[in-house]
């Protein structure tokens, strides 16, 4: 088991994208911490204490001393598939690191899924889980009117 703290917001694709990773190796997660982005949890002061910018999902791997704190769902896949991924080239979630022409391509994949899926992904996540919460009777909606 891997001495990794995942702090995560399941429902959403950022996270989903980390989860699939996690899956993918078949990593055993130390602990999973969900964080309620619509309650705003990943604003609180002890969240905000562990990752200044206050989004999630990010990690912490005590495998290190100090403990190693890493955000964005992208980076945290590709350390993990580093570190904990398979040392058989042909088995690895990433490219061959002496096939220059897999790395382009890999480099390509993960552009096109940055710039054409994800924008489209949080753009549905925006309409299902936060529109309604803005638009709302909650005293966080006094802003409806601008969406």
């Amino acid at each position: 088991m891997s001495q990794i703290t995942l702090f995560t917001d399941s429902r959403v694709p950022c996270p989903q994208r980390l989860l699939l990773t996690i899956h993918e190796l078949g990593l055993q997660i130390k602990d999973i911490r969900e964080v309620d982005i619509s309650k705003f949890e990943h604003k609180r002061p002890e969240i905000l204490e562990l990752n200044p910018f206050g989004a999630v999902p990010f990690i912490r791997d005590e495998t290190y001393d100090p403990p190693l704190m890493l955000a964005e769902s992208r980076a945290i896949a590709r350390y993990l598939a580093q570190a904990y991924g398979s040392k058989d080239v042909s088995a690895s979630l990433l490219p061959d690191p002496n096939d220059i022409v897999a790395i382009a391509k890999f480099e390509e994949a993960a552009s096109i899924e940055l710039t054409s899926f994800d924008a489209v992904a949080n753009q549905l996540v925006f309409e299902e889980l936060f529109k309604p919460y803005v638009l709302s009777d909650y005293p966080h909606s006094k802003n409806r009117d601008l969406i």
